[in-house]
């Protein structure tokens, strides 16, 4: 006993504080898997959160390794569901935010950045107009659906408005963390760490499923229903539905293929990070995620970089080749051209619905949170009424309804800023080390946000945040490289 102890000690003292937060997160996670209970995490996670606190890096990196548990161990709080990313990020901007205003500089250096907060502020503040405006109006409605008799609306509309707060936190914390390479390197380092953690347990979710093993052994708040697709088990991962968790890995793919531009991650783990990827990927059956990655794929190669070339063509190739010879990964592919696939029927349904309100109310939308209260009165005529809460299916659906014309005005002058960017980021970045990535990473982020049910995954907006500085860790990198 005491020579094991010895040995504990020993390895303890011998990692590095990034290794021991990593294993930490680990343990966490699988913790959790063996004794079921989400009480036993909430137990382990208050001490562990005085601490990360206490080290506020630490809890950065917590935040950037949990950004893909959207599902699993999630938490309700006063009648909202919060993540556990939501929930650090939570306790990250307190942290940050206080100490800003200790020193008085709660503003922001770069300048683009102070303009995507006042835009997104302005749709926060745009959102709650809208919605208990709307809400009001419903109040008395006979057409209301059953889900929603007995309900208070202003409830409904304050949840979903409170959750508009977490993109606002996580781009002012990213900005404020990332203000040199190194700690954009840091940002990408462990971003890719929790692409790997949650990879890992969608392999171990492919298992347990496989083996028929039953829910029990999966993480608390995963799915009690295995979805099939041609008699396949779909994987999920940590996400809510497999669409989502195939977004984020084709997001993360890039990230993972940027961090060997950086130099952050030695070869075999990225080639084997990869194979994990691109796994999950296809076992997701996620029709958005094949897409999006041929477009990927198509967009880097494009660029001709000799030391990605390899690691680039062999995965397209790989793909082309499932797409054209095995009949179900391309009956993936070409899903949204079946007419009678129930999953093309219900988005359908949807984005006319959409439309629809957008169409009644123009200028500041239905607000967010009442598109479930509205569907089955907008619905066209061979659409299916939801019994319960509908969503949109569709971020730019949900964005069109919700916000109107004045949402739609702000959205453009946050991509504008985007793109602009983008194009210093292309012009200048002469060694490839950002474009190929960041320009990637936004068409990724177009395509997969048709598939997704709300914009506010706080890993969507690390993208965005990564976008944003690019154009400054760029022209950073290249002085450092000229020194050198």
């Amino acid at each position: 006993m005491v020579g094991l102890m010895l040995m504990i000690h020993r390895t303890i003292n011998g990692m590095n504080s990034e290794r021991m937060i990593i294993v930490l997160g680990g343990f966490i996670v699988g913790l959790c898997t063996i004794t079921l209970e989400m009480h036993s995490f909430l137990l382990l996670a208050i001490p562990i959160l005085i601490f990360l606190i206490i080290q506020s890096r630490y809890l950065l990196y917590s935040f950037l390794m949990f950004l893909p548990f959207t599902k699993v161990l999630s938490a309700n709080i006063g009648g909202i569901s919060f993540t556990i990313a939501d929930l650090l990020v939570g306790f990250m901007f307190l942290v940050v935010f206080l100490h800003a205003l200790q020193f008085k500089k709660i503003s922001l250096e770069n300048n683009d950045a102070n303009k995507i907060l006042l835009l997104k502020l302005f749709f926060i503040g745009l959102g709650f107009i809208s919605s208990f405006y709307m809400a009001s109006n419903l109040m008395h409605s006979p057409s209301l659906p059953a889900w929603a008799l007995g309900e208070n609306l202003y409830t409904i509309a304050l949840s979903t408005n409170v959750r508009s707060f977490i993109p606002l936190f996580v781009l002012y914390i990213m900005f404020k963390f990332m203000n040199s390479v190194d700690k954009y390197k840091t940002t990408i380092k462990y971003t890719v760490i929790g692409s790997f953690l949650s990879c890992i347990y969608g392999v171990y979710e492919f298992i347990i499923k496989q083996l028929d093993l039953g829910f029990g052994y999966l993480l608390p708040g995963h799915a009690n229903e295995i979805l099939y697709f041609e008699g396949f088990n779909r994987l999920s991962g940590t996400f809510g539905e497999p669409g989502y968790f195939a977004g984020f890995i084709v997001i993360s793919l890039i990230l993972t293929l940027h961090s060997r531009s950086l130099k952050i991650f030695r070869q075999p783990f990225i080639i084997c990070l990869l194979l994990v990827q691109i796994f999950c990927l296809v076992m997701t059956f996620s029709t958005v995620g094949m897409l999006s990655l041929i477009l990927v794929l198509f967009i880097l190669s494009l660029f001709r970089f000799k030391e990605q070339t390899i690691i680039i063509l062999v995965p397209l190739a790989i793909f082309l080749f499932l797409v054209l010879q095995i009949e179900i990964i391309n009956d993936v592919v070409s899903k949204p051209l079946n007419s009678e696939s129930a999953s093309s029927v219900d988005r359908s349904a949807t984005a006319v619905a959409g439309f629809n309100m957008f169409l009644d109310y123009p200028i500041l939308g239905i607000g967010p949170g009442n598109f479930g209260l509205l569907f089955n009165e907008y619905m066209p005529t061979w659409g299916i009424p939801n019994v319960n809460e509908a969503i949109a299916n569709n971020v730019y659906v949900d964005l069109l309804s919700s916000y109107g014309v004045l949402g739609l005005i702000l959205i453009l002058g946050f991509i504008f800023i985007l793109i602009r960017n983008l194009i210093h980021v292309f012009l200048t970045d002469t060694k490839r080390v950002f474009s190929p990535y960041m320009i990637s990473a936004l068409a990724s982020l177009l395509v997969i946000v048709v598939a997704y049910p709300t914009y506010r995954y706080a890993f969507l907006w690390v993208v965005v945040s990564l976008l944003i500085v690019s154009k400054q860790m760029n022209d950073q990198y290249r002085k450092e490289s000229q020194r050198l």
